[in-house]
């Protein structure tokens, strides 16, 4: 069922309901105007019959004596004396404990099945009497039947116009939102860079349409991002493989040398070498693309790491800054994945250093341990900042250093899945710092 029939079934629904509330509060409080209505004229009939009948008024004008004779319907007068005996009858007539009611208050307003009633007491020379004048209310019972009727059509058509006029209301409503279904349904992976049309940003559907935008945005930077991924990795991989055809068919065009021979070989294996990394890294980005949980995690001693991993670099192009703490700081991390994480990113700083130290820190605070490996290099230009997350991306000005742009990638993905975070603040030809921020190991 669409959203248009649903509106309507819910907003008819609610009118019926709205409608049949109302009537039920008209018809509850026409029906109490109209019997205390009733009740009022047969208190006029109690007064008319004590003065007739138990006074004997010859004052009682003879409009009063006519307007006594215009009945009322099925009405029944009843003069009782106060005596038990006519207590008795009080109580055998009407309900039980009338009489008592009547001692008690001078006026009693009652019903008898469908008849109303008024029992009034009066004090007369002769003694206490009491005046039952019960009748029924034909005419308004009918008024009353005439307005249930009336109410249960209104709500009927009522019910029946606002479904229709909901209908409608909905259609007209949900207009733009079929209209930007059909816009979308003409989005592909080819045409993204359509978008919906945002009218009123302000309004549900506006914020809908800003939000399909903003994931558009997204599908299309990650589209642009692998079309660029797989035109690098293509590059990068015939490279090598071109060059160790073209050795191997120059080899076997005619006989070489022993020398001609080892030298075709040497770069055979270099080719081969590069290649054999460039598989190793991108079977390790995808590795770390498809983890969602460290392996193996266990607590790891930073400073004694970082130490460890800094014996294979050379000592004199290095600086080091740990600063002293009470216990040593410790991470929980998956030992093979931090190191790898670690050395991707010292290769950067040494190999990108042109020769200049290279000065790594440690650094404790009361969340975590901070980790900052600088160098005083070529940088990185600040246009391409943006790009150097990407795999395989090699900033222009790198190029004519060996590498396959898979390790800061890389480095970040391991640190984000530590629950870290990885930065590189870069300035073109001052150098480049990389701050590798850790969670500290919860106490025992």
């Amino acid at each position: 069922m669409k959203i248009r029939e649903r509106l309507t079934i819910i907003y008819a629904l609610t009118a019926f309901a709205t409608m049949v509330a109302g009537g039920i509060f008209i018809y509850w409080f026409s029906a109490r105007f109209h019997h205390q209505e009733f009740f009022r004229r047969l208190e006029e009939r109690v007064d008319l019959t004590e003065k007739i009948f138990l006074e004997k008024n010859e004052t009682v004008t003879q409009a009063v004596r006519e307007k006594f004779l215009h009945t009322l319907d099925e009405e029944q007068e009843f003069a009782i004396t106060l005596k038990p005996s006519g207590l008795d009858s009080l109580n055998r007539l009407f309900d039980e404990g009338l009489g008592t009611k009547i001692l008690r208050s001078g006026t009693v307003f009652f019903w008898q099945n469908k008849r109303q009633g008024v029992c009034k007491r009066y004090s007369l020379p002769t003694g206490e009497y009491v005046v039952v004048v019960t009748a029924l209310d034909v005419f308004g019972q009918t008024k009353l039947d005439y307005l249930i009727k009336i109410l249960i059509a209104g709500a009927i058509l009522g019910s029946l116009l606002l479904t229709i006029i909901g209908y409608w209301a909905a259609g007209k409503a949900l207009l733009p939102l079929e209209h930007k279904i059909h816009k979308a349904s003409s989005i592909s992976a080819n045409r993204l860079d359509l978008r919906l049309e945002v009218k009123n940003p302000n309004d549900e559907l506006g914020e809908l349409a800003r939000a399909f935008n903003s994931m558009l945005d997204r599908l299309q930077a990650a589209f642009e991002s692998q079309r660029r991924f797989i035109s690098n990795a293509s590059h990068e991989l015939r490279n090598p493989m071109t060059a160790i055809i073209g050795e191997a068919e120059v080899l076997l065009a005619r006989d070489r040398t022993p020398a001609e021979y080892r030298a075709a070989v040497q770069i055979i294996q270099t080719q081969a070498e590069r290649l054999e990394r460039l598989t190793n890294d991108l079977l390790s980005l995808a590795t770390s693309d498809s983890m969602i949980q460290l392996p193996v995690p266990a607590p790891v001693a930073l400073d004694s790491l970082l130490l460890e991993i800094l014996e294979k670099y050379p000592a004199d192009r290095l600086m080091l800054d740990m600063a002293a703490a009470d216990a040593p700081p410790m991470v929980v991390a998956s030992l093979t994945l931090l190191t790898s994480a670690i050395n991707n990113v010292l290769d950067n700083a040494f190999k990108f250093s042109d020769d200049k130290p290279v000065t790594v820190s440690l650094q404790m605070s009361q969340n975590g341990c901070l980790i900052k490996i600088s160098d005083l290099g070529i940088g990185i230009p600040a246009d391409e900042m943006a790009h150097i997350y990407q795999p395989l991306f090699r900033a222009t000005n790198a190029r004519r250093f060996r590498g396959t742009g898979f390790g800061l990638p890389l480095a970040k993905k391991i640190i984000e899945l530590h629950g870290g975070q990885l930065e590189v603040h870069s300035e073109e030809g001052k150098g480049t710092t990389v701050s590798i921020f850790l969670q500290k190991a919860p106490s025992e």
